[in-house]
């Protein structure tokens, strides 16, 4: 049985879960909003399917702002292996950068058979610094993995 793999802009998961106060028990969510950005663009409070971060969509400190870190990506990725076989729903505010680099991760590297959001499965724009990190942890937390 698939399951969802869907990266969404915010507006666009704003829309989705509309009237929903809580994600289903099968479904988890990671929220990924700018550092200073209201409190209401997490739309999930943190409970254990859901993972809020604030970080800048940056691939380096040089213009300043908060760069994603080896912490936040030890986060994701245990969030993620701790809910593999769940519905994942990413967003970040446009869905193109933040958010498709931990689906990219997802869909490549963590077992399953994933549906992907037709409207948005182009991970081109996927933020190298997020995925890089990403791997980075995966690869000490499953090091056998790489062998193969």
């Amino acid at each position: 049985m698939s399951k969802k793999l869907y990266c969404y802009s915010f507006r666009d998961f704003v829309d989705r879960f509309e009237g929903v106060e809580t994600l289903p028990e099968d479904s988890v969510a990671i929220s990924i909003c700018t550092p200073g950005s209201h409190v209401e663009y997490h739309k999930f409070t943190s409970a254990d399917n859901v993972l809020n971060l604030d970080f800048d969509d940056i691939d380096n400190g040089a213009y300043g702002g908060e760069l994603f870190d080896i912490e936040m990506a030890a986060c994701v990725v245990d969030f993620v292996m701790r809910h593999a076989d769940k519905h994942f729903y990413v967003h970040c505010a446009a869905g193109q950068s933040r958010s498709q680099a931990i689906v990219k991760f997802i869909y490549f590297y963590i077992d399953g058979q994933w549906e992907l959001n037709p409207h948005n499965s182009d991970y081109s724009g996927a933020n190298r610094r997020v995925y890089n990190s990403l791997l980075e942890v995966f690869s000490v937390r499953k090091p056998d993995f790489f062998k193969k």
